[in-house]
């Protein structure tokens, strides 16, 4: 989160924000509460990176003479489902390739880290997202995807790091206001998307093996809702059959029982340039259509 003050001659106020929006407090007069002025002064100047609001899971080596970030590690707490323990595992980021950032301050706020596992000196992508508390855990849709070729591979996670309403007053209500909770997520790191395709044989053979992927990803259960040219990724320049693409951001993934599964279409779930003409027309209808696999191969075409 991030906080600052407002003033002006005679009132100030808190802001605060975070992804599930912004918080402010009353206006209180300069003068009258001048103690109260000087702790927010106080709290908003802390050394301490928790007070103020930086995740300190992501340290930073600063450079003796240019005084910039030469180095970086970032830290989760990796879940055994199996043996039910949790362990801490500390990743190198990579200095040579910026982290994806998402804009914006309300939101899922993804950040996209490229980092090193040091132990084996594996590139991988470290995902931070905030989810909605009425969405499933893309973590829950990447586990249960486990071992689909053409599908992403989850590597790690930790869920529920932190939540937004850890940053309100307790007790805190509003229409607008919706609680998020943090997942970090650890994955094999793939190529580029798949527009960066070097010969239309290359992009064929990604974009049959990211279909073949999909198709194994319903047949278990989860429908993906966000087929768009941004989540589809190109293998390695020498991968084999069932690796020369794959399939990213189950973040809006749905549960679907089979293929008569009625699972209401939502408009403003996936990106509108790639929805099928089906969900982009339920906005004024209500109830929605039913929404299935074939919305999703729509998009795809127009991918």
């Amino acid at each position: 989160f991030a906080r600052s003050l407002l003033v002006t001659e005679k009132v100030f106020r808190l802001v605060h924000q975070d992804r599930s929006g912004i918080y402010v407090t009353p206006l209180f007069n300069i003068h009258k509460d001048a103690s109260l002025f000087v702790q927010f002064v106080v709290g908003l100047t802390s050394p301490n990176e928790e007070t103020l609001g930086l995740d300190t899971s992501v340290q930073w080596k600063i450079g003796e003479t240019s005084g910039k970030k030469v180095s970086g590690t970032i830290t989760l707490e990796e879940t055994n489902e199996k043996a039910g323990t949790s362990t801490n595992k500390t990743y190198d980021l990579d200095m040579d390739d910026a982290p994806f950032v998402r804009p914006g301050i309300r939101g899922r706020g993804t950040v996209g880290w490229n980092a090193i596992d040091p132990a084996s000196g594996e590139r991988v992508i470290i995902e931070d997202a905030w989810r909605t508390d009425v969405r499933e855990s893309e973590c829950d849709f990447l586990l249960a995807a486990k071992g689909i070729p053409g599908v992403v591979e989850i590597l790690g996670y930790q869920d529920n790091c932190a939540q937004t309403a850890n940053y309100r007053p307790p007790g805190f209500k509003s229409k607008e206001y919706r609680n998020r909770f943090k997942l970090r997520t650890v994955m094999k790191k793939y190529g580029l998307p798949i527009w960066f395709f070097q010969s239309r044989l290359q992009l064929l053979h990604a974009f049959l093996d990211v279909l073949i992927g999909h198709r194994e990803l319903f047949e278990r259960g989860i429908l993906h809702r966000d087929i768009s040219i941004l989540n589809i990724l190109l293998g390695p320049a020498e991968a084999s059959e069932g690796h020369r693409g794959a399939l990213i951001d189950l973040e809006m993934a749905a549960y679907v029982e089979d293929c008569k599964s009625v699972l209401p279409a939502d408009p403003h779930t996936g990106t509108r340039f790639y929805q099928s003409i089906s969900v982009v027309r339920c906005l004024p209808i209500s109830p929605s259509p039913p929404q299935d696999y074939m919305d999703d191969l729509e998009s795809f075409f127009y991918v």
